[in-house]
């Protein structure tokens, strides 16, 4: 594009700007011939060289040299870094809004109720909760029992002995009976008459809530513990007798551990 830039003495300095660099076509007599050094031996600033300067009065292509002393090419070196600041600026805007929206900083913790199944999915696999029912059982039974960080519930019945608790990787000797919360006895060390179970704590032998729950017993607890779905055995459930994300109710003794 061509633009006209009046100068003091009413004369009119026409100048170019071709592709990103810029073009500078001055009077002539003004500026420094291509391919020349300047008056302090310095070398001259990138070219801008003029494309076609037909119909232009008075012009040719010239250099502006660095530092910049001819007002004409000082000007359009001003317009020039002018364009860089400004693309860069926008570059810069365009790559924050990337990052913002790529590592979700500005998402909501809560986005509000679901509007479609999809969005359902997601949310319970982002916040798990217990279904309607048990929730109801657990406002009911549950009321005081103490709550973990991972969602489990358990009421202390009797607080054993001694201050010691099982670690990772340790055998414990334990009694227990499991119930769905709707009542539904599913298994018993006390009905199947092969006395307590002994099993590793901590190492993935059992559900994470009995992992969790068992390693802060003392010897000679007893605990009702209600374990939602998400660590017992989850969305698919187990076998017949544990339908898919079941919470369950365990009373469990912890006889030991070594």
């Amino acid at each position: 594009m061509t633009r006209g830039l009046a100068s003091s003495d009413s004369k009119r300095v026409k100048w170019q700007v071709k592709s990103y660099v810029g073009i500078a076509a001055l009077p002539k007599g003004r500026g420094i011939p291509s391919g020349k050094l300047n008056s302090s031996g310095e070398m001259p600033f990138p070219v801008r060289e003029l494309g076609n300067t037909k119909g232009i009065p008075g012009a040719e292509s010239r250099i502006c040299t660095f530092p910049v002393a001819d007002p004409d090419c000082f000007l359009s070196t001003l317009i020039f870094m002018r364009n860089v600041i400004v693309l860069a600026g926008l570059g810069l805007i365009l790559a924050s809004i990337a990052i913002v929206v790529r590592q979700g900083w500005l998402q909501r913790e809560d986005p509000g109720a679901p509007i479609n199944s999809a969005m359902r999915e997601a949310l319970a696999a982002k916040h798990p909760q217990w279904s309607h029912d048990e929730a109801a059982v657990l406002a009911r039974d549950f009321a005081s029992a103490h709550e973990t960080k991972s969602g489990m519930r358990y009421i202390i019945r009797d607080p054993g002995t001694g201050d010691a608790t099982p670690k990772k990787g340790q055998w414990v000797t334990v009694h227990y009976e499991g119930r769905l919360f709707d009542g539904t006895k599913f298994d018993s060390s006390y009905d199947r008459g092969q006395g307590p179970l002994r099993v590793q704590i901590g190492v993935g032998r059992v559900i994470a809530g009995w992992d969790e729950a068992i390693q802060t017993m003392h010897r000679g607890e007893k605990r009702t513990l209600a374990i939602p779905y998400w660590l017992a055995y989850g969305e698919r459930g187990q076998g017949k007798m544990i339908p898919p994300k079941a919470g369950l109710i365990f009373h469990v003794e912890l006889i030991d551990f070594q």
